[in-house]
């Protein structure tokens, strides 16, 4: 199957590159309505590069070099940038078409940054901006007390509201690093992890969200050579996982990727906010001591149960 966010991407740079052609052929006429001679400079430029003595590259060098300068002169005279003939580039270093070195090709890091957004950037900008700390509703949840607990569940929701607020405040200067909200479906716990990821998103920190279903997707398709780069995943500012605990365990992959990805976070002192239907006993038996001793340290993570009626139903 087709990496689909490869397709966009590399289509995005094809298009960078029509574009530049198309503005460069605007200023062409531009420039030629403005100084004739300038289309006879051309027709000589031409020549040299694709004439009979093409092959000859001192001469043909050496007689570009005249040409620009009489070309520039022409421009400066018509009022115009000595420049305004040449290709303009969204990237200097690749020339917009995602590749460089010669002759071994690398992908240009403005490609890679490319593809990174494509893969990792949050994708429904509509759900971050719906669901925020401005638009938090505490009357879609029961006043009642939940079993097991001592507040009602209105009220422990407007706590950890003001929590998640404070915690969107202080990044990334948080005394604990990392989040841990756990309890059955339909409390909440999503719609939490969305105001902190759009309230960090709208102060320009990288953040990155996702389900741990993309995210064991993503270590799958990197442990089995697909190119795939996770080392975004390392460095963003913020890791969002929702959901952990819904993604399939594929052998030798899942529980040893994200061990590595949650302790690399925590050597690099990278923030971390994960969501789960699982209880704590439940993410052990799943994942592990080394899962747990990284996403459950006292240190390093504040926790918080979640209890009551699934709002959905209520």
């Amino acid at each position: 199957m087709a990496d689909a966010a490869l397709v966009r991407v590399i289509a995005d740079f094809e298009a960078r590159q029509r574009r530049n052609r198309l503005a460069q052929e605007k200023r062409f006429s531009h420039a030629v309505s403005l100084c004739p001679a300038l289309a006879e400079l051309e027709n000589e430029r031409l020549s040299l590069l694709f004439g009979p003595g093409a092959d000859d590259a001192q001469a043909t060098g050496d007689a570009l070099k005249e040409l620009y300068v009489k070309r520039a002169g022409l421009l400066e005279s018509a009022g115009l940038p000595k420049d305004y003939l040449e290709m303009a580039y969204r990237c200097p270093d690749c020339r917009d078409t995602g590749f460089v070195g010669n002759p071994v090709k690398t992908r240009c890091a403005c490609f890679v940054r490319r593809l990174n957004e494509e893969r990792y950037a949050p994708n429904d900008k509509e759900i971050l901006k719906n669901q925020s700390f401005e638009n938090f509703d505490l009357g879609v949840f029961p006043n009642e007390i939940p079993p097991g607990s001592k507040t009602p569940q209105r009220e422990y929701m407007r706590q950890l509201r003001d929590i998640c607020l404070e915690y969107a405040k202080e990044f990334p200067e948080n005394e604990k690093p990392n989040l841990l909200f756990y309890g059955n479906t339909g409390l909440g716990k999503t719609y939490l992890l969305n105001c902190i990821t759009g309230c960090l998103l709208n102060r320009s920190f990288n953040v990155l969200r996702f389900t741990a279903f993309s995210l064991g997707e993503f270590c799958l398709q990197k442990h089995l050579g697909a190119g795939t780069d996770l080392s975004p995943l390392y460095g963003a500012d913020l890791l969002v996982c929702d959901d952990l605990g819904s993604e399939p365990l594929y052998n030798n992959v899942t529980v040893e990727y994200f061990v590595s990805l949650f302790n690399e976070r925590l050597l690099r002192a990278k923030h971390t906010i994960v969501a789960t239907n699982l209880f704590p006993h439940e993410i052990q038996e799943r994942y592990g001591e080394r899962m747990v001793s990284r996403l459950l340290d006292a240190a390093h993570t504040r926790r918080f149960h979640l209890r009551g009626c699934d709002i959905r139903k209520y």
